[in-house]
């Protein structure tokens, strides 16, 4: 049987109005497709956005927070590494400051290091990488495009299959470039944690770092408090003030000083236990000395002498040291002033003048002079005798306050109460009168090729040449004295007369 054209023409026209058909119902579900697609791109947009704005909210919180940092440098040309480090943690992480802190505590050295690895360029001149606005118009631009381009590819697409097919081809491709895009987002965010970050090449920093300060050794905690119970039960060692007023007979007996029986204080045994009259004036101000002597042995001369180790301290840190200590520095730098015709028992204000460790240090050291022979120490001691009188003649002329010899021992206790190395005003005053006299005495020897400032605490060596003097009349007779503040501060408003 054949066929006619009239039913190929049917045949073509059924099969096309069927394509026709499944077209226009492929378009149907095209048109849905795309605006899902749509959708999708917008949601992928919003969370690369949302992601953004949180990296940026972080940066922006960070740079705040080093602005203010900054600040407290403004107007400095250079500004110390480890202070910016510390001030840049405590903007922004507190937390690993304190860390730090209790990490490093004994070792400053090594805390100012880890601090001073925050001040660099890159944290002072941190900038974001870019803005809230930034972020806002670039989402509304990638929004409208997407809209935009949508809604033309499908009014062009009108029944074309073809066309349709290839919108879904670049639909294919575009989300797989926008996760890629999202995927960068994260990376960005970590980078942007780190600490080196892009900076502005045009910002011109207002200040530079310095070099890292060196600080001194700081004893370790742990050792520092295996010594304090030691040093709490020596402050107030009975056996060391036992053991004084042997040292104080003995000292007697050496300087031919007769201690008569009424004086002396004895136990039902016999024992003698202490001293009466001027003898008890002299113990007391030995117990002072020995106190002195603790203060001396500090916790970093400790450490040195044991090599830090705890087990030691004992060895260097014991009453036989600080007594020993007391009789060496009786020994080496005492003179007795007494009515020779009467005695030294005759006269409870009689004075045994001790050089304190705090006018001559443990280290046998007077304004950064160091006394190495017993000829000095002795020199040393007469010319703290002498300067002690010398202030009592222009503080309390002629005993019109009180008798001399206890204005000389109250003068005497207060600096034998002085923690060694406090410059107070008394301090002050006596070693430069001792220095004064010692300078002529030819005892301290000036180098002139090194001029010395007595105004330094480790270098007071002075003498006519480089320190202005002045003569006070004391008694009738003209008396040169360092003519400083400290000197003019102990002089009495009744000095007779100033020649400057």
């Amino acid at each position: 049987m054949g066929i006619s054209l009239g039913d190929i023409a049917s045949f073509a026209t059924g099969v096309v109005k069927a394509d026709e058909k499944a077209t226009a119902e492929r378009l149907v579900d095209r048109r849905a497709e795309l605006a899902a697609d749509r959708q999708f791109y917008i949601d992928m947009k919003t969370k690369k956005y949302e992601s953004e704005l949180k990296t940026f909210e972080e940066e922006n919180k960070k740079y705040k927070a080093i602005q203010a940092v900054n600040a407290k440098f403004e107007g400095q040309k250079e500004v110390d590494p480890t202070a910016y480090g510390k001030a840049y943690l405590q903007e922004t992480n507190p937390t690993l400051l304190y860390q730090y802190e209790t990490l490093y505590a004994d070792n400053p050295a090594l805390l100012n290091s880890k601090l001073s690895t925050f001040a660099d360029a890159s944290i002072r001149d941190y900038k974001t990488t870019t803005t809230r606005d930034s972020l806002d118009n670039k989402l509304k631009q990638d929004v409208d495009a997407i809209t935009a381009d949508y809604k033309k590819q499908l009014e062009n697409a009108k029944g074309d299959s073809k066309l349709i097919n290839a919108i879904i081809g670049k639909r294919d491709k575009k989300i797989a470039d926008t996760i890629q895009e999202n995927e960068d987002s994260k990376n960005g965010v970590v980078k942007a944690k780190e600490i080196a970050v892009e900076t502005d090449t045009d910002s011109k920093p207002t200040f530079e770092f310095g070099e890292v300060k060196e600080v001194d050794f700081v004893v370790p905690k742990k050792f520092k408090e295996a010594v304090k119970p030691l040093r709490i039960k020596l402050n107030d060692n009975t056996e060391i003030k036992k053991e004084n007023v042997n040292i104080n007979l003995t000292f007697f007996s050496e300087n031919d000083i007769a201690v008569p029986k009424q004086f002396l204080s004895k136990d039902t045994d016999g024992n003698t236990t202490g001293l009466k009259g001027p003898g008890n004036t002299f113990v007391n101000q030995t117990n002072s000395l020995a106190n002195q002597a603790v203060k001396t042995l500090t916790n970093e001369s400790l450490y040195a002498s044991t090599g830090g180790d705890e087990s030691l301290i004992s060895n260097d840190f014991n009453p036989n040291t600080i007594n020993g200590m007391v009789s060496d520095r009786l020994a080496n730098y005492s003179v007795v002033s007494s009515d020779k015709k009467d005695g030294f028992f005759s006269d409870r204000n009689n004075i045994v003048a001790i050089v304190p460790f705090s006018i001559v240090d443990s280290n046998n050291t007077l304004g950064g002079y160091q006394f190495v022979n017993k000829g000095q120490t002795k020199a040393v001691g007469e010319a703290y005798l002498q300067a002690l009188k010398n202030i009592d003649a222009t503080n309390n002329p002629e005993g019109a306050i009180e008798r001399s010899q206890k204005y000389l021992n109250d003068f005497q206790n207060k600096l034998l109460r002085t923690n060694p190395g406090e410059q107070t005003k008394e301090v002050k005053a006596v070693q430069n009168e001792m220095i004064r006299i010692l300078t002529e005495k030819g005892i301290i020897k000036v180098d002139d090729s090194k001029p010395i400032d007595s105004t330094k605490d480790d270098t007071n060596i002075v003498s006519k040449d480089n320190q202005k003097t002045m003569q006070v009349e004391i008694n009738g007779q003209p008396v040169t004295m360092i003519d400083t503040k400290e000197v003019r501060d102990m002089l009495a408003e009744d000095i007779k007369k100033v020649i400057i």
